[in-house]
């Protein structure tokens, strides 16, 4: 990922990713902030694992197999 600050107009600056514009702020050091945040999230790229099973060990301990637990009360 390509993050870059320019100017946007005479007063203005433009933080782009990849060529595509993400945000224009009136100071520098705002789209400089948001160019650092990009850069340190990409840095750490973090995953996330989705699974297509339920955990087993999350379910109910008195639960039947195919039935909600029913909870007294």
């Amino acid at each position: 990922m390509n993050v870059h600050v320019t100017r946007y107009g005479s007063r203005n600056w433009a933080v782009w990713i990849d060529g595509d514009l993400l945000a224009v702020t009136v100071y520098r050091k705002g789209a400089r902030a948001i160019q650092a945040t990009l850069n340190d999230l990409t840095y750490h790229n973090h995953v996330t694992i989705l699974e297509d099973t339920p955990n087993t060990g999350t379910s109910p301990a008195n639960a039947a197999a195919g039935l909600a637990a029913v909870q007294p009360g």
